[in-house]
């Protein structure tokens, strides 16, 4: 579109345009916001939380608690090795050398699968969003108060029927 009309001739309806100053120009014409069906007020909180069962599961299944209490005892190990008199400095650097090379594997290997569970839950929450387009989205209900609590009651509740019936 030509420049010589103004800023409006060539901007598109509802959009908003920032020149090379920094000054933000809307266009004039005003978006109409979209019509919201019936019943789709919650399906973003509800998809949250049922993406919180595949969470616990990943949890669950996978070696979080036994990697965090080998990190925790070689932390304890290395602090006891810095504080001891009876070890000698020469020794000392042998040893924490060492300790340090485990505890970063163990640091590494637990932010492997924290990154998994973010993966886990934020490519199908964007699915999600993509196809059924709910209000409040699948992002937005993770970080919501009502999105928050709704997705720990319904863990916690997962976590105690998977506990009653047994491990599955």
């Amino acid at each position: 579109r030509s420049w010589h009309g103004g800023w409006h001739n060539w901007c598109h309806p509802g959009h908003t345009y920032v020149n090379f100053l920094g000054t933000v120009r809307y266009s004039l014409v005003p978006v109409q916001a979209p019509i919201q069906e019936k019943g789709t007020v919650m399906i973003g909180i509800v998809f949250a939380s049922l993406l919180v069962l595949l969470a616990v599961e990943y949890f669950v299944r996978l070696p979080f608690v036994s990697r965090a209490s080998a990190l925790i005892g070689v932390a304890n190990k290395s602090g006891r090795v810095v504080i001891s008199k009876n070890i000698s400095d020469h020794w000392k650097e042998v040893v924490l050398l060492r300790y340090a090379t485990e505890l970063a594997i163990h640091t590494v290997v637990i932010a492997l699968m924290l990154f998994g569970c973010v993966l886990l839950l934020v490519l199908p929450a964007l699915v999600l969003d993509w196809l059924f387009v709910p209000k409040p989205s699948t992002i937005e209900s993770f970080s919501s108060l009502l999105g928050l609590s709704s997705m720990t009651i319904v863990s916690f509740l997962y976590i105690i029927i998977r506990k009653r019936l047994g491990n599955i």
